[in-house]
Order: structure tokens, then C-alpha cells, then sequence
């Protein structure tokens, strides 16, 4: 399975604290299937300067590839891609900066959306990032925001990424929660959710859980179903021209 969002890239943000800690939360990801894994390290346009944190993504990155090499770890951990995890900020429609941000160098752009409740000003720019920018809108961790107030806003975006390239990520430790696993089954098991995302940040705080979400997602929807969703997403990096 890929795990399309994680804070695996130490030094960077509020995730891994030192490269040993990286190197755990790897070689966990891979004894509980995971085959590749994309490093998505908090970007706030507040309080983050762009090259500053472009610079200090790449230094983080070839940090942890060399000490995979050093350590003959190739085999024993997850591919690795690296991206960013957009705050959403008013104009981000309009910014000439997130082409930097997004996974590879691709189109495809992990956005979070505000916490709290939603207007409709902020889903219409989700709309402009992708008609108007040509931005492929990963929504990270759809079902933290899932609330009576965002619910019809909620139902935009999913009406949304039936005609447009605007796709759901859901954390894998929320499915293991009985108050929302029923609600989040239901979604991948519709196609309105589409990527399947650990959002660990360290082995102790928020560790690798993503064994324990697709275990809860085969038991529901079976086996088939997981290797169906591994290939749609192999399916939409290669589209993208990234190699697995």
C-alpha cells in the first residue's frame, strides 16, 4: 500500500525528531505493507519562507537517503517521494509559489483544509486550483473537518471530484475509531475516498498505524478491494510520471 501522507523527514516540522527516528518509522511502515511512502512536511505560508523551506525539505530528504545507503536499508524500507502538505491560506488560487510545493514536481498538490468551519469562499479556490491552475487536489485528511457545520461544503467537494481532478486522503488511525470507521469504510468503499495516509509523526506520538487501517479496510470491504485501491493509486502516480 502507499502512504501518501506522512511526517517522516526529521528536523523539518513537528514530526520525526532525528534520522533515527525516520529510519524507525520506515522500516515499521514496511513490515505493515507499505511499499511506498510520501514525505509531506507542514508548509504555512504565515510563517514559512519558501526557499528557506525548500532548502531545508531537500537537505532533510538527502539526509535520509543517504543514511538509507549508508545503512543497506533499500530493501527493507518504503520508496520514498517527497511533497509538502499545504495549509490552505486565502489566494492560494492566485499563489505563483505552490508549483514548488507540490509531490515531485508534479500537478498533484496535498492541500489541508482550515480547521473550524468552512466558507465558500475557501472551497470555490479548491474549484480555481484545479479548473483554472491545473492542479491535481490531494484533501488531506478529509475526516478531520467532517462536521455538522462543513457537511454541505463536504458534500461540494465530493460532488466536486466527480468531474474534477479533486481527491480525498484519509487518515488510517480514524477507521480504527468506531465512531467514525463505519462513516470512512463507506467512503472508500463509494470511491468518494481515494488515498489512504498514516499522518505519523514519530514511533512513540502518532506512529506508523497504516497496518491497522487497511486491516479494518479488508475486514469490511475485503481483500480485493486493497489491491484494487494499491493499483488505482500506483495508477495515478504513474499518470503523473513518477516511477514506483
Amino acid at each position: 500500500m502507499i502512504d501518501f501522507h506522512s511526517h517522516v523527514l526529521s528536523g523539518i516540522d513537528d514530526g520525526s525528531r532525528d534520522i533515527q527516528t525516520s529510519i524507525a518509522i520506515l522500516e515499521t511502515s514496511r513490515k505493515q505493507g507499505v511499499s511506498c511512502m510520501v514525505a509531506t512536511p507542514h508548509f504555512y505560508a504565515d510563517n514559512d519562507r519558501i526557499d528557506s523551506f525548500l532548502e531545508n525539505r531537500a537537505r532533510a530528504m538527502e539526509q535520509l537517503d543517504e543514511t538509507i545507503a549508508e545503512l543497506n536499508l533499500e530493501s527493507r524500507v518504503p520508496k520514498l517521494f517527497v511533497c509538502s502538505e499545504v495549509a490552505y491560506y486565502p489566494g492560494i488560487s492566485e499563489s505563483n509559489v505552490i508549483e514548488k510545493l507540490t509531490l515531485e514536481g508534479t500537478n498533484i498538490l496535498l492541500l489541508e483544509m482550515p480547521f473550524g468551519d468552512w466558507r465558500q469562499s475557501q472551497v470555490d479556490e479548491v474549484y480555481r486550483l484545479c479548473e483554472k491552475r491545473g492542479f491535481k487536489v490531494v484533501l488531506a485528511h478529509l475526516e478531520r473537518f467532517m462536521t455538522r457545520e462543513n457537511k454541505k461544503y463536504i458534500k461540494e467537494v465530493l460532488d466536486m471530484s466527480k468531474s474534477l481532478p479533486v481527491y480525498v486522503q484519509i487518515n488510517a488511525g480514524p477507521l480504527t475509531d468506531w465512531k467514525q470507521s463505519r462513516k470512512l469504510v463507506k467512503m472508500f468503499g463509494s470511491g468518494d475516498a481515494h488515498f489512504l495516509g498514516s499522518d505519523c509523526h514519530g514511533m512513540h506520538r502518532r506512529p506508523p498505524n497504516m497496518g491497522d487501517g487497511m486491516a479494518v479496510l479488508v475486514k469490511k470491504l475485503g481483500r480485493g478491494f486493497i489491491d484494487e485501491l494499491y493499483k488505482k493509486n500506483v495508477s495515478f502516480l504513474r499518470e503523473a510520471g513518477l516511477e514506483l
